[in-house]
């Protein structure tokens, strides 16, 4: 899956600082984009090759984390899971339909009480 560009902002790809290293194999092996990208077809074979207990264990999960994101990353990642497969974007879908999420613009991470605490024993360091 691709992570840019992000709709946050934030980290970025680096450029690259030189040529890509190219081993001689029989020939040259270089990078380049392919014509005909399938960016979905191995979470969904993925997805499908799951047990009924692990799909439903992962739905568990996805619904979890993305019930804390902004309305606009949830649906952007159903649709994700949509094209991997449409039964997995279904339950998603259907699973954030019956949990509460935060539909602010502004959603920010929850803190749980373990890592408010953490900062509290935390200190710096000497960075090395």
């Amino acid at each position: 899956m691709n992570y840019e560009p992000s709709s946050l902002g934030g980290l970025k790809e680096a450029t690259p600082r030189g040529k890509d290293h190219e081993p001689l194999v029989e020939g040259r092996l270089v990078r380049e984009k392919i014509e005909r990208t399938n960016d979905f077809g191995q979470a969904g074979t993925t997805y499908r090759a799951f047990e009924d207990w692990e799909r439903d264990e992962l739905i568990s999960n996805m619904v979890g984390a993305l019930a804390q994101c902004k309305p606009d990353i949830r649906e952007r990642m159903i649709s994700y899971f949509t094209q991997a497969d449409a039964d997995y974007g279904r339950r998603v879908s259907e699973g954030l339909a019956s949990v509460p999420t935060d539909d602010s613009t502004t959603v920010q991470p929850k803190h749980e009480p373990s890592v408010e605490q953490a900062k509290k024993r935390s200190r710096e360091t000497d960075g090395y």
